[in-house]
This record gives structure tokens, sequence and C-alpha cells, in this order.
């Protein structure tokens, strides 16, 4: 592949609730003070003349000299908005921690300008940098703050509604990788609609990509393809190179669990092919998704010569952009690699290699990044707050000063208390968080191939009966799996926890969803036919039963 954050993941200790209320309580003070800023709206004049000048600047030198005239000229916002775009590139060259620093300059010369679209544009970047690295609770907290600053104004420009949408995707994505469908669900779903509303296609296209990303995590595979071919036609549509790639990618995932060797490897060579370095669309670290790929698939296949290829130029590549988890991925397929050939020793060397950049390497990096970002958050705030009292000191009287200290030092004290909290409960919050993705990991391996084609069979039944706006006859369905229905339902409810009704009705929902996302003019009792229900109230039921709200209610919120 909405907020908000890692606490949906895990039960919060006891211990926490008064202080995370008042850290939550101060947050929101700082989040208000958006608002309570003397305003300017800054004109379009200016920011033209600002994005006139940073699209002449090719790399972070020319930024970088931008940056400087504009701070000569005292130009606050020109200033900002390079500092934007030197974040975004440090990015793309994976310099992740510099990307921030450039980031947060950015953050505080808008509050200077109180200029409320440059912050929230800031607010989303670092939490894009934070999610780049894998430090997921950072992530989710800036992009709520992104959102918690654009709802607190009543902004409705394109701009605006743009930064809200972004928002809602980079919440959507913390959630996904956390595993929270439906909290991704919901996030991806509004920030589709968004930008349904603004005309955006390359949005469009990535908000469908994420939806299928979901489909897919749930095994339903035909609803994912669909939602995936959506991407690639919106895709084109805006020439996004990145994104066409990114959806050959998905479509080469897909047959590889279908051990559709031929059309994974063509899917994954289209996708390695656009990102290759020199092409119009060169970037390694997505390159390195679709070329692990292929030498995972050649390895499957015996083909070993191609294998080496792909498996050597990514650990090349991984090596020069620094990306741990692509050096655990490659070095884990060059010692399967090497064990198809039977040299041990090299396997178990590279088998070690992997595991060191995966366990040890990447916990210490991340938990160093945590510590270091939360060590300089803090000593940034409590630098402002000095540089407040100073400002105030000849006016301000005794005793506010020394409520001021009082309450800077309760603050301190607070805060020292959560960082020991957080420190003790991470460790157990991150041992429990591996032990249910190994223990999910081996349950779906667990499913044989015979359990996926079951699933795959019923599934294209479903869909097959739906789009011909007919019902899903349960026996009929279990023939088609050659089973008894007795069999059919005691198989399905084993593999997927649900009864065949209630499996069978998330698929219609789906459908349901499907069609009222795209097909506006449809009436409801139009969308109920083609859902496979005769009955609307019966229809309604379901689909509140399922999504919480009415298929009116969910219309309504679509347009």
């Amino acid at each position: 592949m909405l907020d908000y954050n890692i606490f949906y993941r895990y039960p919060m200790p006891r211990t926490w609730h008064l202080p995370l209320s008042i850290v939550s309580l101060f947050i929101f003070i700082l989040c208000l003070s958006c608002s309570r800023q003397s305003s300017r709206a800054l004109t379009v004049a200016e920011r033209k003349q600002a994005d006139s000048m940073l699209q002449q600047c090719a790399d972070t030198v020319a930024l970088r000299k931008a940056i400087a005239q504009f701070r000569k000229e005292e130009n606050i916002v020109g200033e900002g908005m390079a500092y934007g775009e030197l974040g975004v590139m440090l990015r793309e060259d994976c310099r992740f921690m510099d990307a921030i620093d450039a980031h947060r300059r950015g953050l505080d010369l808008a509050e200077q300008a109180a200029d409320t679209l440059g912050m929230v544009q800031h607010l989303n970047n670092i939490g894009t940098n934070f999610r780049r690295m894998g430090i997921l609770d950072e992530a989710a907290n800036y992009h709520y703050r992104a959102l918690t600053c654009q709802r607190a104004h009543s902004d409705t420009s394109f701009t605006a509604r743009k930064n809200r949408v972004v928002s809602l995707n980079g919440i959507g994505n913390v959630q996904l990788t956390l595993g929270n469908m439906e909290a991704a669900d919901s996030a991806f779903r509004a920030a589709l609609r968004g930008e349904h509303e603004l005309g955006s296609a390359l949005g469009q296209a990535i908000n469908y990509a994420n939806l299928g990303a979901i489909f897919e995590d749930r095994k339903m595979i035909d609803s994912a393809r669909v939602y995936y071919k959506m991407s690639l036609e919106y895709n084109r549509e805006a020439g996004s190179i990145l994104g066409i790639s990114l959806c050959h990618t998905h479509f080469g995932r897909l047959f590889e669990n279908e051990q559709q060797w031929e059309k994974a490897l063509d899917e994954y060579q289209q996708a390695a092919t656009l990102m290759a370095p020199g092409k119009g669309g060169s970037d390694e670290w997505h390159w390195l998704e679709s070329g692990i790929a292929l030498g995972r698939v050649y390895i499957k296949t015996g083909n070993l010569s191609a294998a080496r290829s792909y498996i050597d130029k990514a650990l090349e590549v991984a090596h020069k952009i620094n990306s741990l988890e692509h050096l655990s991925q490659a070095y884990h397929l060059r010692y399967l690699f090497h064990e198809k050939q039977g040299d041990s020793r090299r396997a178990l060397a590279d088998y070690l290699e992997s595991r060191r950049f995966s366990d040890s390497l990447e916990i210490e990096k991340n938990a160093n990044h945590i510590q270091n970002v939360r060590v300089r958050y803090e000593r940034e705030s409590r630098q402002k707050e000095i540089e407040l009292l100073q400002s105030n000191y000849e006016s301000a009287r005794r005793m506010h000063i020394f409520t001021l200290i009082a309450v800077s030092i309760i603050v301190a004290l607070l805060l020292g208390f959560i960082v020991a909290l957080w420190q003790r409960n991470r460790a157990r919050a991150s041992a429990d968080f591996m032990k249910k993705q190994l223990e999910a990991t081996k349950a779906e391996n667990a499913l044989s191939q015979s359990d996926k084609d079951f699933l795959r069979k019923v599934e294209e039944f479903a869909q097959k009966s739906l789009s011909q706006n007919k019902g899903i006859d349960l026996a009929e369905c279990a023939a088609h799996t050659c089973l008894s229905p007795r069999q059919f339902s005691r198989k399905l409810t084993t593999l997927t926890g649900s009864n065949p009704t209630t499996y069978i009705n998330r698929i219609k929902i789906s459908r349901a969803k499907l069609l009222l996302d795209t097909r506006p003019e449809l009436s409801i009792a139009e969308i109920s036919m083609k859902s496979g229900y005769d009955d609307n109230s019966y229809f309604a039921r379901i689909f509140k039963q399922i999504e919480g709200i009415t298929p009116t209610q969910y219309k309504n919120r679509v347009k």
C-alpha cells in the first residue's frame, strides 16, 4: 500500500492514561496556537515568484543558493518553500534525517509567516520522511498534527483541500503498515473522495492502489486486481511512470502468489524496466522491490543464472542507498541461491548477513533515530520557551516568571516520566508485535496451494454471478469447488473464520461500495440488484452491519 497511531495496535497500559491525557492536551493547545497567530493572507504574486525561482533549481546546490538569496531578501515565504523542496529532494536521495531537518526549518519559517498552508505541507512531509524510515509512531503524529492544523482554519482553497487528502493518505499508509485494515480502509476512501473532488488523476491512482492492497491482504484477489487496474488507468492518465511501475509490481505479486510464474516475471520485468537507472522514471528505491522480486521468482523457477544477476544488482543498489530492509531481503535471496547450488558455507554466511541487517542493525538504527529525534524535539521546544521568557522578562512580573519556571519544571519532569514509561513499554510492545507478525506469517504460509485455489474459485464464482445480476447460490458455489454443501461450509469456515453466508455478504458489500464510489448515477435499488440483493431493506441492513452506516448515508458521504 486513517489516524491514528500505534496505540490502536497495542493495549495502552493504565499507567499511561494520565500522562498521555496531559500531553494530548498540551499538543492540542499547540495546534490551536496555529489559528491564534496573526494570519496574513499570502499574495499570489509572492508564491508565483518563489515557485518560478524554485522550478529552475535542478539539484540541492541550486536550492541552497536559492535559500541564501531568499534569506538575503528577507523573504520568509520563499525561504520556507525552498526548504520544503530541498527536503523532498533529500528524501528522494534517501537522506531522511537531512530531509527532516530541512522540513523542520521550513516549518519554523511558515509559523513565523503565519502561513497555514506551508505549515501543513511541512508537517505532512516530515510524517512522510518518518514513514519511509519505518518510524510509524512519529509519522502518525506529524500527519495527525497536519490534519488538526488544517481543520483549525476555514481555508477551502485547492491547496488546502489537497493538503487534507495528503494527510489522510499518510495516516492510511501508517495504519496499513501496522495492519489496522479497517482504519486504513476508512482513511483511503476519504482520501479517494477528496482526490475525486479535486479532479486529481494521480491522487485517485494512489488511493485505488492502496485500497487494492487492503483487498490483497484480505485474500480477495479478484477485488484487489480490479482496484489495481483502476489505479493503472489513472496513472496512465496522469502520466506517472512511477505509478505505472508500482501497478506492474502489484500485478506481479498477485500472479506470483497464484504461481503463474511467466505472468509474474513479465509484470515484474515491466516494473523494473520503468525504474531502471538512466530511464525517465529512474528510482533506485522503487526499483529494488521489482528487482528483488525478479530474483525471488527466478530462484523459485530454477533459473539461477538470471536470479544471480538481479541479486547482485539489488545488493549493489541497496548498499548504495543504505536500505537495511532491502539489504536483508537481498542477502536472504543470495542465501537461497547458494542453498540451491549446494554451497552450504556461502549460504550460511549470507543467512547470517540477512539476519544481521534485519535484526540487529535495523532495530538499533530505528531506536537511535527515535531517541535522537525526541531529544532534539524536546531541546528545541525548551529553547523556544527560554527565548520567549527572555523577550518578555523586563515587562513580566516576578510572580509570573516564577509561575512559568514552575510550569517548565513540571513539564520537563512529566516528559521525563513519559519517556521512561515509553522506553519500558516499547520493548514489550515491539516483542508482541514481532510475535504476532511471525504468527500471522506462519498462518498465511500454512495455506496449501489447494486452499488458495479453493478461495480463488469461491470468489471467481461470486464475482461472475454478480456480474450476471444473479444471486450467489451456495449449493452451486459448493458444486463449483467440487465439494458437497456440508464439506464446502466446513472448509470455508475453517479457512476464513466466517460462515459461508457472512463471507459471501462481505464480497457483495465490497462490490456495492465499489459501485457507490464509482457509479454515483445508480440508485440504491439498482446497486442492491447489482450486488445480488433482491430486497432493498435486507441489503441496507447487511450493509449497515458490515460498514456501520446505511447505503444512503455512504452515498451521501461520497457526494
